[in-house]
């Protein structure tokens, strides 16, 4: 019996087949709760006995009992989310690091003055963090790794990969450019006045937001936007235009609003926004886009174009073959699954 471990949220898949359950392990240990929470891995087993050609039926998901002796409760998330909103969710290393997310509408935040430091020195104090990430890159071509370019001014060699599928005008090499492109990504500590227990959280944003946000700042209507004690919640708004998050509508609020009222320990829980960026050499980034061409040589253009990974492995049977798929909650992925 042969059996193989399949990470898989909604209708993508994240992780795997594979083989080794503690790489599985391994690669659920990073995901952040909020990922987490929406996955489940398929266990499928394989034996000998199965007629060429049958069609093989997916189990039902089943309950597991943890060390504790408890029943493990089924998750009772089911919808898919687009794959967008994971590669949002994610810094380096596959979603090490867990960042708000505004919902659809209306969110109203209080951004903390301090976190970051500006990128001409990485010294000087500065409410946010500008870094640059490439995104949909690796093995999977799911990765998001800090760009070397635009986080440090150092040479990229995923940058130069991106610069030559430019020059090609192929328009496979075009869309594909356009997916591992490096893009910045502005960092900053925020309150969700809607969720204020859960304290200071990090939300991480495009420069289009970063420049609502500044030009806010340097209005004498609104100035000092950020000040602990006289500055003003901000309004984020999200929409959907043409399939991207679009926060044109976002804006302050008129009143201004003591952040010590709201949140007492703000400052003592305010995050260190630097030990969000993990630099790698220029080799290590080397084997990041070695890894990513090995990928892109078994992903067709169209697999590419609809953001999906590596062609994953199918549950084609062979001749005396016959596979079963489990599913369960990815929280029950404890020494317990390796019995299934």
């Amino acid at each position: 019996m042969v059996k193989s471990y399949t990470v898989v949220m909604g209708n993508e898949v994240l992780f795997g087949p594979e083989t080794d359950y503690a790489k599985v392990k391994g690669f659920v240990d990073t995901l952040n709760p909020a990922i987490k929470s929406k996955c489940s891995v398929k266990v499928a087993q394989t034996t000998s006995g199965n007629q060429p050609g049958e069609v093989v039926k997916e189990a039902k998901e089943e309950a597991l009992i943890d060390p504790a002796g408890e029943p493990v409760k089924k998750s009772t998330k089911s919808a898919a989310p687009d794959v967008n909103s994971v590669f949002g969710a994610y810094l380096e290393g596959g979603g090490q690091s867990a960042f708000w997310k505004p919902k659809d509408g209306r969110n109203i935040v209080r951004i903390l003055p301090i976190g970051g430091v500006l990128p001409t020195d990485w010294v000087t104090p500065y409410p946010f963090l500008l870094s640059g990430v490439h995104s949909n890159v690796g093995l999977s071509l799911r990765d998001t790794i800090y760009c070397a370019r635009l986080t440090h001014n150092k040479a990229c060699p995923i940058c130069n990969f991106v610069w030559k599928l430019y020059n090609t005008k192929d328009n496979n090499d075009l869309e594909l450019a356009k997916r591992i492109k490096a893009y910045n990504r502005v960092i900053a500590n925020i309150i969700d006045l809607s969720d204020v227990e859960k304290g200071v959280q990090k939300f991480a944003f495009g420069k289009t937001l970063a420049r609502k946000i500044m030009s806010y700042m340097e209005d004498p209507d609104f100035a000092p936007l950020l000040d602990a004690e006289a500055g003003h919640n901000f309004i984020v708004i999200k929409k959907t235009v043409d399939g991207f998050p679009n926060y044109d509508d976002s804006r302050p609020e008129v009143k201004t609003t003591s952040l010590t009222a709201i949140y007492g320990d703000w400052k003592k829980e305010a995050y260190d926004l630097k030990k969000e960026i993990v630099e790698k050499s220029y080799d290590e980034l080397m084997a990041i886009l070695t890894d990513t061409k090995k990928a892109i040589l078994s992903t067709s253009p169209d697999e590419i174009r609809a953001g999906a990974s590596a062609r994953p492995a199918q549950h084609t049977d062979k001749a005396g073959e016959e596979t079963t798929v489990t599913e369960v909650s990815v929280d029950a992925l404890k020494d317990r699954l390796e019995s299934i």
